[in-house]
């Protein structure tokens, strides 16, 4: 998939505002929400259901979870709290799908494009080793930064009533808790290393705006959609991705395109790991 900007948008600065409100949009969808509410539901049933699940599962999941709130590094939502219990965590699930507060896809993302990778190492721990191999490759063919010292306090923060890189009017995401911008705390290197046929080099070329390379946020969602049976090339598949993208550029880590390269390089490559790692110039997609 192709994020495709129109013909006046030409600078980063308007990319980056077009992204923001392209998301915006994306995620206000109510037919988006009600995708959402489904797979929400899908996954109470899994919890509910699948015996494999153990309590030692739903505990490692708090255990990030909590972990994300007090670093700031991953997303996290004030209404999602106690969720290392599996009667917790179905609990608030429910009353999130359930919910008539505008942002309570907000408060169900920032838990299911990570916890299903969980679930996953107990119903199918061979795929999910597939995508976190996909994952490791990613330094490799579509990032390109130096990360900075996050003991320097210079990461920026996401502030209350803005929304994406471009910094947006909105108040979708003010029930977020604190978050860092993933991008505040990388730099773009100048020199590229990579091959001149890598993404990273694909979208240097055609003026994609560089935040923090190829997504691992959207690859550790591909998890959810392995765990549910959902095809990412599937049309729900392609659906899911561009909600998730819309949720993960909303909260300014990355651009679309860096989104749908990690669910494209994942979808060809999970069934293929030691093909891809061979592949030098020919890993574009």
């Amino acid at each position: 998939m192709n994020f495709i900007y129109p013909p006046h948008v030409v600078s980063r600065e308007d990319k980056l505002k077009y992204e923001a409100e392209q998301a915006l949009l994306i995620l206000s969808d109510k037919s988006n929400v009600q995708i959402i509410i489904k797979v929400t539901k899908s996954i109470i049933k899994v919890l509910e259901k699948n015996k494999d699940i153990k309590s030692c599962d739903i505990s490692e999941f708090g255990a990030f979870y909590n972990s994300a709130r007090t670093s700031n590094l991953f997303p996290t939502h004030t209404k999602v709290k106690n969720v290392s219990e599996k009667k917790d965590l179905v609990k608030m699930l429910k009353k999130q799908a359930s919910s008539k507060e505008k942002d309570a896809i907000i408060a169900i993302l920032t838990v299911i494009w990570i916890l299903p990778k969980y679930l996953l190492s107990a119903v199918d721990q061979k795929r999910k080793e597939e995508i976190s191999s996909v994952y490791s490759s990613f330094d490799r063919y579509g990032r390109n930064h130096s990360t900075m010292n996050l003991e320097v306090k210079k990461q920026t923060l996401m502030a209350k009533n803005l929304f994406g890189s471009a910094q947006i009017k909105s108040q979708l995401l003010n029930n977020l808790n604190p978050l860092y911008q993933l991008s505040s705390h990388y730099v773009e290197n100048n020199v590229n290393a990579l091959s001149t046929r890598s993404i990273y080099t694909r979208n240097k070329m055609e003026g994609v705006p560089y935040l923090a390379g190829t997504s691992g946020m959207a690859n550790g969602f591909c998890n959810t959609l392995s765990l549910l049976n959902i095809g990412i090339s599937s049309s729900e598949g392609q659906k899911l991705e561009n909600i998730m993208s819309a949720f993960i550029v909303g909260i300014g880590f990355h651009s679309f395109q860096e989104c749908y390269d990690a669910f494209d390089m994942t979808d060809k490559y999970t069934d293929m790991i030691e093909v891809m790692m061979d592949m030098g110039d020919h890993v574009v997609i």
